[in-house]
């Protein structure tokens, strides 16, 4: 993941075929098909932006549970 902070912006690469393409695509996926799993991943994150963190890092972390609940739902 590369970090590019004066716009604000978080680059991931992954290799074409990997696991993690397809569950991303998976994630991305539902919340457009789910409101309620896109509403569900807004109230989290708002919630957890509302916090201070150490780190990016743990705000990352933070928001994970949720994240894997929506791509379990995805298939």
């Amino acid at each position: 993941m590369f970090r590019w902070v004066p716009h604000q912006a978080d680059v991931h690469v992954w290799a074409s075929g990997s696991d993690e393409v397809r569950r991303y695509l998976a994630f991305r996926d539902r919340l457009r098909a789910s409101p309620a799993d896109r509403d569900l991943y807004a109230a989290r994150k708002r919630e957890l932006a509302a916090r201070k963190w150490p780190t990016f890092d743990h705000y990352a972390e933070a928001k994970s549970a949720v994240i894997e609940q929506i791509v379990r739902r995805a298939g």
